[in-house]
C-alpha cells in the first residue's frame, strides 16, 4: 500500500546517503540500535524531540551539518527506526543510553544538538556528564518551567487534530491535505505509546533543570522561533539567564520548527558559531550591526534576515 510518510522516509535515507552519511549498527544494553554516521571533524550528535526522527526534526541540517563535522544520527529508544529498541522512557533514561550509546560507538567527547524534548535530553547528559560533551546546541528546548499547551495537542486523534498541532509546530503552517494527515496519524499511533510514558515522565518534573542548569558551563547556542507556540520565546530568555554560559538567538516568522521554517538562516548561524569554537562573533548578530568587542554577555537577539 502507499504510505506518504514513507516516500518521505525514503528520500531523506537517499539524501543522507548522498551526503556521506551510511546506516550503521551497534549494540546498547543488548539491543541493537542503528544510527546515521559520517562527515569528518568534531562529532555532533544529533537529538530529535517527542514523537519525532532524526529525519523528521533535523531534515536538511543533517547533511548540511556532514560538510565540516561527523555527524552522528540515531532515532532515541521507542521512536522511529528505534521503536523496538525498550528502555524506561525518561529524559534521565534517555540521556544515559545515550551516554552509552557513544560508549559502544567509541565516541569520548561530542557536540550534542538537540531538538526540543531532545534539548532537554542534551541538558541533562552535559549535567550529568559535563567532560562528555564540548558544546551543546539546543532548538527551542523544553526542561524548564512553562505553562504547556494540552498535553492531548500531542496524540492526535484524527485529521482536525493533526492540523491542530500543525498550528503549534509553525508559524505558517502549511497546507496539510486529508490524505497526508491520515498518514501522520499512521505513524504518530506507532509511537503513541512512547510518547504517552515520556510525557507521564515529564510531568511529574523530576527532571527539570531550572535549580540545576546554571551548573552547566559548557559553551551553548540557543535557538528559537519568536512565534513558538509550543514552548514560548520568552522560555529561551529565561534559559539564556540560567546558563551562564548561553547565547541566545530568536529568529522572526519561525515557530517551534525553525529548522524547517527558516533553514538557510539557522544554517548560517550554527556555520559561525561552530567555526568560531562557540564564540560570539559579530557574522552571527543582525545584519548590519556594526563591528565592536563584544561584552562577555551580549543581550539576545532577534534575527530578521
Amino acid at each position: 500500500m502507499f504510505h506518504p510518510f514513507d516516500i518521505i522516509f525514503w528520500y531523506g535515507r537517499f539524501c543522507l546517503w548522498r551526503a556521506g552519511l551510511r546506516r550503521l549498527t551497534t549494540v546498547v544494553r543488548g539491543q541493537t540500535v542503528g544510527y546515521w554516521d559520517g562527515g569528518a571533524g568534531q562529532p555532533i550528535l544529533l537529538i530529535h524531540g517527542l514523537g519525532g526522527s532524526t529525519l523528521q526534526d533535523f531534515g536538511n541540517m543533517t547533511a548540511h551539518l556532514a560538510k565540516r563535522h561527523r555527524v552522528i544520527a540515531l532515532d532515541l529508544p521507542g521512536f522511529g527506526l528505534s521503536q523496538d529498541v525498550k528502555i524506561r522512557q525518561s529524559v534521565s533514561e534517555q540521556a544515559a543510553f545515550l551516554v552509552e550509546f557513544l560508549d559502544a560507538i567509541g565516541v569520548s567527547r561530542t557536540i550534542l544538538f538537540g531538538n526540543s524534548m531532545g534539548g532537554w535530553i542534551a541538558l541533562k547528559l552535559a549535567h550529568r556528564h559535563c567532560d562528555r560533551v564540548a558544546r551543546l546546541i539546543l532548538a527551542a528546548p523544553a526542561g524548564i518551567r512553562f505553562t504547556p499547551p494540552p498535553l492531548d495537542v500531542f496524540m492526535p486523534e484524527d485529521e482536525a487534530g493533526t492540523r491542530r498541532l500543525l498550528g503549534y509546530l509553525f508559524h505558517k503552517p502549511p497546507p496539510l491535505p486529508g490524505w497526508f494527515a491520515r498518514d501522520w496519524l499512521r505513524v504518530s499511533r506507532q509511537r503513541r505509546h512512547s510518547v504517552i510514558e515520556m510525557l507521564d515522565s515529564m510531568v511529574t518534573g523530576q527532571d527539570l533543570m531550572d535549580d540545576v542548569a546554571h551548573e552547566i558551563r559548557t559553551p551553548t547556542l540557543i535557538l528559537w522561533g519568536a512565534h513558538d507556540r509550543l514552548i514560548p520565546s520568552e522560555t529561551g530568555h529565561r534559559f539564556a539567564a540560567l546558563l551562564p554560559n548561553a547565547r541566545l538567538k530568536v529568529f522572526d516568522r519561525c515557530g517551534h520548527l525553525l529548522l524547517h521554517e527558516d533553514f538557510s538562516s539557522v544554517a548560517r548561524c550554527l556555520d559561525a558559531w561552530l567555526e568560531n569554537d562557540g564564540k560570539w562573533v559579530d557574522t552571527i548578530t543582525r545584519a548590519g550591526a556594526s563591528s565592536q568587542a563584544q561584552p562577555s554577555k551580549p543581550p539576545s537577539i532577534t534575527l530578521n534576515e
